[in-house]
């Protein structure tokens, strides 16, 4: 009994002293608390302050820009560049209200403002732009239009309420964080000019007053600092306020800022103090760190974004490279590639032994831009398999024509072996399995300086469900590679034994994209090699079997192939079929139409999207092409609005998109935007013949008849100018035309009488300050310029579509000189073919 009841005391002493702790503790910890409160608060306001100047800067900013935009437009006034009817009209947006008033205050053009915008305008008279305010009308900016050194008028551009409101507008804090809201407060009228979302059924909004919660305490020290900001629960419990002045403006802007969005993880402190003193210590210094933790995490997040945006940058300025080089270089191929076609179907002996030369070498240079936009599909996941019936014996004889040409040059021995048993009519990707063989052959030849290349192809096993393994092996006897180079073979940018190899050309993209498309085709590639000796690369791809009829003699087949490519015959004609093709260079008009002209289709062509326009307006067409960059209006916008013509003749025309842009992506761009199908330049003969037969209706389609003979007239002899004096150069000219004087003598005729309408279209460009559409037409004065040999006109062109360039996309303090430079060279580009249009006239015989 005894012992129970000294347990019972000496428990409930425990208890008793346990409570006594336990509420000093709790008293500390409200303490503690408390000065914590006080000091985070004292924080938080210090912090807000820093927002609210930050705040500050970013509106004067925008304002300060929006000035000196408008001086712009207000000095080209001034100077007379533009009308003041422009000048207002190029100021005015939605929303955006332009207007020029005289001294008065009187409305010129555009807006009228209410009465008392007299004295913003008596001020701005002075010489000096200012804002200003209007309730229920807007923000006004007004600048002053000089005429010498008076002002003359006063140019002036209204935010209207509405737009003020809108998401849109440039001082709405769009990218804002949800836990802030941001108004801008006019202190002279005391009204909200740009309130934030919902403003008005917010908590910030004082009915009462008709004013933002707070605004009297904020105001009150503002008068005796730069830069306020409150945290006081009785205005509100969550939020911290504060704000700052605009210089030179009679506006404040106001934020409201959640309080814990600024300080976290401070939340029922009175449970912390439950713990002993010291742990107290230590939870503090935790709370440190953790503050710490989270200005290093804030400042790597910033360092992480600035990142991805520079990488995302350098991403889209690899695309526009890539796309910009695949036009300019693609272009001119196109003229090259189909005039050199027409060559092949017309000439014989030697000369179509030099056209199939040129043939060879220009595929070469197309495979090396491929490789290049090949390798971004693959890094951007956009390159596709595309499985469809072939014949392996085509995709060999195309093999055997680009290798062996190369082979030749080099003085190497390039054999062919063919597994006779192969079934001919396979299901794959050709134009990848072609690229893949192409690939590792002149990879071989590149790297054997003598002996020979021998490329052995035959099945792996037995046909099982209708599918086969082609084994492609290639043997050199070059200078092998080394046991420790063999990991970085298939590296991307990779060069082995520079100092060996520095001669030999290449991008080192080869091999890297032959493993990615072989992998991609569930293959799989090999090498053995000895360094000194040579190498060997076998190659194994799975393919569906289509017939199981062999391939036989390959040898045979080549003699067949290159005597059906000798002894060319349009594979079809359609004499009542009607095409458009719209194009601004003319020379790729006349690609398409020499092209196609044994088909014996009625070839329509124009060189603006207004003209294909109205031309499907008024006639049918069976088939439109359609070039994707056109100046003024390009191909997409042309597609949609033909797409939405009431009265248009070829409402079921298929459209196809022509383009010299061949970067990832660029099939299912032009699909969904509408096209039926795209070509890519340079257009090869064959491939249009295909196209036009696929989409012509199958009734106009007529089998290929005996081809006419053609009557061919002998060119007279040209009076040659001296050297100096000399504008054209013929075998620039000849190389462009594929040695053809009759269409080089087209090409100049052509050039020489669109002279004028280029001439005028350029001035006009010029005249109204439409750099964009200069550059455009400059550049393919550039292109057409050079393929007619007039290498001094197309180099001043060129020079003026890169100054263009710059100031379009350049910075903009740049944009004054590159604007100087174009106007001041722009007279020595025409001068240049002023005088090519003479020479084509006394040395051709041009009129």
């Amino acid at each position: 009994m005894k012992q129970d009841k000294r347990i019972l005391t000496f428990t409930l002493h425990l208890l008793g002293r346990f409570m006594i702790f336990f509420a000093i503790l709790l008293l500390i910890g409200f303490a503690l608390q408390s000065k914590m409160n006080d000091s985070l608060n004292r924080e938080v306001e210090k912090f807000s302050t820093h927002q609210g100047e930050m705040l500050a800067f970013v509106y004067h900013n925008l304002l300060q820009t929006e000035i000196a935009e408008l001086s712009k437009t207000a000095t080209l006034i001034a100077a007379e560049k533009i009308t003041p009817a422009n000048g207002v009209q190029s100021i005015s947006d939605k929303g955006q209200l332009g207007g020029l008033l005289d001294i008065n205050g009187q409305s010129i053009w555009g807006v009228a403002l209410p009465a008392e915008a007299k004295l913003q305008c008596a001020r701005t008279l002075q010489g000096e732009p200012n804002w200003r305010y209007y309730k229920d009308v807007g923000l006004v900016v007004m600048v002053p239009v000089y005429q010498g050194t008076t002002v003359r008028y006063v140019l002036c551009k209204l935010h209207t309420d509405s737009s003020l409101r809108d998401k849109s507008s440039p001082f709405q804090f769009a990218d804002k964080k949800d836990e802030e809201n941001i108004l801008l407060y006019d202190t002279r009228t005391q009204q909200v000019v740009v309130p934030f979302e919902n403003y008005t059924s917010s908590p910030f909004y004082d009915a009462d007053k008709d004013s933002p919660l707070g605004l009297d305490q904020l105001l009150s020290k503002l008068d005796n600092a730069q830069e306020a900001a409150i945290f006081d629960p009785k205005i509100n419990a969550d939020y911290v306020l504060y704000a700052s002045p605009i210089p030179d403006t009679n506006f404040i802007a106001i934020g409201y800022r959640e309080w814990r969005s600024v300080v976290t993880g401070i939340t029922n402190i009175h449970l912390i103090v439950l713990w002993v003193f010291g742990l107290l210590v230590v939870l503090f210094c935790v709370f440190i760190l953790y503050a710490f933790t989270n200005q290093v995490a804030a400042e790597e997040s910033t360092a992480l974004r600035e990142a991805r945006d520079e990488a995302l940058r350098a991403n889209q300025a690899k695309s526009d490279f890539l796309a910009h080089m695949s036009h300019e270089i693609r272009t001119p191929l196109n003229a090259i590639l189909g005039m050199n076609e027409m060559i092949m179907r017309e000439a014989s002996g030697k000369l179509k032994k030099y056209a199939f030369n040129i043939k060879s070498a220009g595929e070469t240079l197309l495979s090396i831009i491929n490789d290049i936009l090949d390798f971004s599909k693959i890094e951007s996941g956009k390159m596709e398999i595309v499985p469809v019936s072939y014949s392996l014996s085509s995709v060999l004889n195309d093999v055997y024509n680009m290798v062996h040409y190369k082979a030749g040059q080099k003085g190497l021995a390039f054999h062919m072996n063919v597994d006779p048993d192969i079934p001919d009519a396979l299901i794959g990707d050709e134009v990848r399995l072609r690229q893949v063989v192409v690939n590792i052959l002149n990879n071989a030849v590149k790297y054997t300086p003598k002996g020979s290349v021998t490329f052995t192809v035959k099945s792996q096993g037995t046909a099982e469900n209708d599918t086969l393994e082609l084994e492609f092996i290639t043997q050199d006897t070059g200078i092998g590679i080394r046991e420790e180079d063999k990991e970085k073979l298939f590296a991307k940018f990779q060069r082995l034994d520079i100092e060996k190899n520095r001669n030999i050309e290449g991008t080192g993209l080869g091999l890297a994209i032959t493993v990615k498309l072989t992998e991609m085709m569930q293959g799989s590639i090999s090498v053995d090699s000895i360094y000194g000796e040579g190498s060997t690369f076998t190659i194994r791809i799975p393919q569906q079997v289509e017939k199981y009829d062999p391939i036989g003699d390959f040898n045979t087949r080549i003699e067949a192939a290159l005597k059906e490519e000798e002894n060319y015959q349009e594979s079809f004609t359609a004499p009542q079929a009607n095409i458009l093709v719209v194009d601004d260079n003319d020379m790729n008009l006349t690609v398409v139409e020499s092209l196609l002209e044994k088909t014996r289709i009625h070839i329509h062509t124009s060189s603006y999207g207004k003209d294909c326009l109205q031309m499907i307006e008024d006639n049918h067409y069976d088939i439109v092409f359609l070039d994707h960059m056109m100046p003024e209006m390009d191909g997409i916008e042309t597609l949609q609005r033909a797409k939405n013509l009431i009265n248009s003749k070829c409402k079921d025309t298929p459209f196809i998109a022509l383009t010299a842009n061949a970067v990832a992506g660029v099939r299912e761009m032009f699909l969904a935007k509408g096209f039926n199908d795209y070509l890519s330049k340079p257009v090869d003969g064959k491939t249009l013949e295909r196209m036009v037969q696929k989409y012509l209706p199958p009734e106009k389609i007529e089998a290929a008849g005996e081809k006419s003979a053609e009557a061919t007239t002998e060119s007279t002899p040209a009076e040659t100018p001296s050297p100096a004096d000399q504008q054209i150069d013929l075998p620039t000219a000849m190389q462009y035309c594929g040695n053809n004087e009759d269409m080089q003598k087209k090409f100049l005729t052509i050039f020489v009488s669109r002279r004028e309408a280029v001439t005028k279209q350029l001035e006009n460009d010029l005249n109204t300050d439409n750099i964009n559409d200069y550059t455009t037409h400059v550049h393919a004065l550039k292109s057409t310029a050079l393929s007619i040999g007039g290498i001094k006109l197309s180099e001043a062109a060129k020079a003026l579509e890169m100054a263009g360039h710059a100031y379009c996309d350049g910075p903009e303090e740049e944009k004054a000189d590159n604007l100087q430079y174009i106007k001041e060279h722009h007279g020595e580009a025409m001068e240049l073919y002023a005088k090519l249009a003479d020479e084509a006239q006394s040395r051709f015989g041009i009129s």
